[in-house]
């Protein structure tokens, strides 16, 4: 049996796929475009970055608002957590595009804006695995199995084509450091997320609801999330990354799935 706090109920989000379809569209024409400009994609994705990243701040901000703040509240609590997660990534991007577009440093990593990144993580997972744990109820081996299969492709590509690269390669103690752990931090919000995916979505088989959307979209956004983290691991480590590079749309569209997932969520 699941637990209330999952039931679900039937909504409209016409207006909400269409904004996101829009703003995913017209960042990767300009991307496409801008780059027979570099120097208008350095510009250009520095001051995208940080209200793309705002977007799904304020829209937990009106969620976690609505479940309300006390931390007496499972629900209200575990929001406040993705809510603080996803303004320490906004924080993240600002200090970035100050250091590009105000200090003149292209590709500041490592820097201060790490720190803003990585403190974001505890908080997101730890909610991500406080409200996974809200179907311990619905789990069994059967329903995991899928999530489990996916986490050890997952980390047996990972361990294979990148762990070892960067372990070995040339760089700093800081930035392999720095790879390694954002990596790792990746990939349990990509498990985590997969896993609760599949659980929602054998949940609504059985009650139906549109819950499902909005851990699909999660997913989907850990999914991007990770794979540009590990595209910009790759990339700097091959010595190619630039300002404005096309794998830079990875974290734009993650950041437009987890905008659609809190959304959704709130109106379930």
């Amino acid at each position: 049996m699941v637990p209330a706090m999952f039931e679900t109920k039937p909504s409209g989000y016409s207006i909400a796929y269409a904004l996101s379809l829009i703003v995913s569209i017209s960042v990767t024409i300009l991307y496409v475009i801008g780059q027979a400009d570099l120097e208008f994609m350095r510009i250009f994705s520095n001051i995208a970055f940080a209200p793309v990243a705002l977007a799904p701040v304020v829209v937990a901000l009106e969620t976690s608002r609505r479940y309300g703040w006390e931390f007496k509240s499972k629900l209200g609590f575990i929001w406040l957590t993705f809510l603080i997660g996803l303004f320490l990534w906004f924080l993240g991007e600002f200090v970035w595009a100050i250091y590009v577009l105000g200090f003149k440093i292209d590709v500041p990593y490592p820097s201060l804006a790490d720190v803003f990144y990585l403190l974001g993580y505890p908080a997101f997972i730890y909610g991500l695995i406080t409200y996974f744990m809200g179907f311990r109820p619905a789990l069994s081996l059967k329903t995991a199995k899928p999530g489990l299969f996916i986490a050890a492709v997952v980390i047996v590509l990972t361990t294979v084509f990148l762990y070892g690269p960067i372990i070995t390669s040339s760089e700093g103690t800081a930035t392999i450091s720095l790879d390694l752990l954002y990596i790792t931090l990746d990939l349990i919000i990509l498990i985590f997320s997969a896993e609760a995916f599949i659980l929602t979505l054998s949940y609504h088989s059985l009650v139906g609801g549109g819950l499902w959307k909005a851990w699909l979209f999660l997913a989907l956004g850990a999914i991007l999330n990770t794979g540009a983290d590990l595209l910009f691991s790759y990339l700097t480590l091959l010595g190619v990354y630039y300002e404005g590079h096309p794998s830079e749309l990875l974290y734009l569209w993650a950041y437009v799935a987890y905008c659609l997932a809190f959304y959704i969520h709130g109106k379930e």
